[in-house]
């Protein structure tokens, strides 16, 4: 009966210790902080060199190091277990610079973050400032005056231009090398695009099929080097016609 009984209760120990253990990794894994924000486990963690020492950056070109750890968020410790690997990356691409971030732990105590930054793609004139824009029209950032490096990007300009970026880009799709050569895009009126090429050359695209139009520029431009330094402007709103303003103040019109 002795033995039975001493059977039984190394059974239930087993069984409690079992208990007491799963819920430990339970805790560990899906509420690590009510186990590592022990002040005690704590130090031993670092003490055993779980201890963030060393932190490597990739890929930042634009936003500093500085900025970049201010977003790395930690539990209520200080172990390299205790930070917060989904809040941290959350944190980092609320950042209008940073297109994605990937952080990674290296075991005992180094801590690597990846970003990728956005291109920016185009530049938004308003009255008083300019905001930089990506390849969807998404804001980066606003700025009061544009620097060199990001003198070459498209400026665009008209009310709710941002959200036809996708339009525009099909526009230019369809004839790269006339594209690249655009320094300003304007949409008018809600309606229909008006370029300027780097020559000075205002093309007004009609609001109809503007890619046609557009693809009829390249044409002439490949054959006959249509887009002069005499040419002031080229009106393509009314179908099969264009209409040409040279920088004399001569107006031609010709079928097309």
């Amino acid at each position: 009966m002795k033995k039975l009984f001493f059977k039984i209760f190394e059974i239930n120990l087993t069984n409690i210790l079992l208990l007491v253990f799963i819920f430990i990794f339970c805790l560990i894994i899906y509420r690590p902080k009510y186990i590592l924000e022990v002040d005690i486990l704590d130090n031993y963690i670092k003490n055993l060199g779980f201890e963030i020492k060393k932190i490597e950056i990739l890929g930042n070109n634009r936003i500093g190091d500085a900025k970049i750890l201010d977003s790395i968020n930690f539990l209520e410790c200080e172990n390299i277990f205790c930070l917060d690997l989904k809040s941290s990356k959350n944190a980092l691409e609320e950042n209008n610079w940073i297109k994605s971030a990937k952080l990674k732990l290296h075991l005992p105590s180094s801590l690597i973050i990846e970003v990728e930054e956005e291109t920016p793609k185009f530049v938004l004139k308003s009255e008083q400032s300019f905001i930089l824009l990506n390849q969807y029209g998404s804001k980066i950032i606003k700025l009061e005056f544009i620097n060199k490096d990001l003198e070459k990007l498209i400026v665009l300009s008209g009310k709710g231009v941002e959200s036809k970026v996708s339009d525009l880009l099909s526009i230019f799709a369809v004839y790269p090398e006339i594209s690249k050569y655009i320094k300003e895009a304007e949409f008018v009126s809600h309606r229909r695009w008006s370029l300027k090429h780097a020559s000075d050359i205002i093309i007004d695209l009609p609001e109809e099929d503007p890619e046609i139009a557009f693809f009829k520029i390249g044409q002439l431009q490949s054959k006959y080097g249509f887009l002069s330094n005499k040419i002031k402007k080229v009106d393509l709103r009314i179908e099969n016609r264009m209409i040409i303003k040279l920088k004399e103040r001569i107006i031609k019109e010709s079928k097309i």
